[in-house]
């Protein structure tokens, strides 16, 4: 079986715990690039909190918001945004 792509998590597989990414991670990643292997993302985190990883790692992808948000780096693939009438539902339950 061939691997085409490949999912990274961030806290603690990426980055470390000094929140930093080690040098020997950075070139496994372009070891894996170099063979054809699409890298990127795979995170609970926002699409803001992933760019800047993005460009540093020359990530392919990211799949941000636990999958509810996909993008590469020119544009969006796949969003699923909340419905506006279940965002008020969700604001009014808070509010109680």
């Amino acid at each position: 079986m061939e691997v085409k792509a490949v999912f990274f998590d961030i806290d603690g597989t990426l980055v470390n715990d000094r929140k930093s990414v080690l040098k020997s991670t950075k070139d496994a990643i372009k070891i894996v690039k170099e063979q054809g292997v699409l890298v990127g993302v795979a995170t609970g985190r926002g699409p803001f909190f992933v760019k800047e990883l993005m460009e540093d790692l020359d990530l392919d992808f990211a799949v941000t918001y636990n999958g509810q948000y996909i993008f590469n780096k020119e544009k969006v693939l796949f969003a699923s945004p909340i419905a506006k009438s279940s965002l008020r539902q969700l604001i009014a339950y808070a509010k109680k």
